[in-house]
């Protein structure tokens, strides 16, 4: 009887390098997936809190409308625009508009007397649909061009991209006086 040598055959040592070489890939590949997993949720997550950073403007600037006893209505609104005069920090009044730009970008214009020019701010990207309707008398009017103000406006929109879905309609409550804030 013959006596094993001591150690390995190259053949256990290929084995045993191809089955090291398997499990680590299993292991890159589960830690790309996970990444991948991360890196999604937290792109949605931003994308998330971009949308309801832009209500909670929409909802300020709109619910801060002011009626104007001068000749042009307070609110000129058609389905996808409104115009309107709010009051700003420190009872000023300014001038807003609301509407998509050709980016379709939904984009809110300010012009405050001597502050010299219109400042813009855009609160949502990729906006496929975009609409105003105006809530007077039981009804709800796409269309505001008389004077005083509608008690509520909708606001209904549609993102594209990532967020590609209809979001709930957001209604805004109008006070008509401003001393009755």
């Amino acid at each position: 009887m013959r006596r094993r040598d001591a150690g390995f055959t190259l053949i256990e040592m290929l084995v045993t390098v191809v089955v090291l070489g398997l499990l680590a890939a299993s292991l890159l590949q589960g830690s790309r997936l996970g990444i991948a997993a991360w890196d999604g949720a937290d792109r949605r997550q931003r994308d998330l809190m971009e949308a309801e950073a832009a209500e909670r403007v929409l909802r300020d600037v709109i619910a801060r409308m002011v009626p104007l006893a001068q000749n042009a209505p307070p609110l000129l609104g058609t389905p996808g625009t409104m115009a309107f005069r709010a009051t700003a920090t420190g009872e000023t009044t300014i001038a807003i508009g609301l509407g998509l730009d050709a980016a379709k970008r939904l984009v809110l214009r300010e012009l405050a007397a001597g502050r010299g020019g219109v400042r813009e701010t855009i609160l949502l990207e990729s906006v496929e649909r975009l609409a105003f309707a105006y809530w007077q008398g039981g009804v709800w009017q796409t269309e505001w061009r008389r004077d005083g103000v509608p008690r509520l406006v909708r606001v209904q929109y549609q993102l594209g991209g990532r967020l590609r879905r209809q979001w709930p309609a957001l209604v805004i409550g109008i006070v008509a006086d401003a001393g009755e804030r």
